[in-house]
């Protein structure tokens, strides 16, 4: 008879865990997903721009355009061009940044934004 009532408490001990991981991990999660994913992807985008040496906000942007298509902005050192943009002031915004030294011995500045 005490192993039917032990089974039973450890039962619902082991549903409550089971329930309590279900809505912990169901919360926001479509929200840090799409904020991972943003993150990767200008991650991405700044190491290829590092890599090939892009230094034109033109072809920056069209690189922006395949990649990420959302609002944003870009930053090649002094240039700075805002891409798609709507109405961002009331959005939130991840942004990267890098600086390298190119093969000319001048100094990258690159910054990339993404409005979500």
């Amino acid at each position: 008879m005490n192993r039917g009532i032990l089974f039973t408490i450890d039962g619902l001990i082991a549903l409550m865990f089971i329930i309590l991981s279900i809505v912990i991990f169901t919360t926001n999660t479509t929200d840090n997903t799409e904020q991972y994913l943003i993150t990767e992807k200008i991650s991405d985008l700044l190491i290829t721009s590092q890599k090939l040496e892009i230094t034109s906000l033109n072809t920056l942007e069209e690189n922006y355009n395949k990649l990420i298509p959302k609002e944003g902005y870009i930053k090649i050192n002094n240039k700075f061009k805002k891409i798609n943009t709507n109405n961002s002031k009331d959005k939130k915004v991840i942004s990267q940044a890098i600086t390298y030294i190119n093969s000319s011995n001048n100094e990258i500045y690159i910054e990339i934004g993404v409005y979500y």
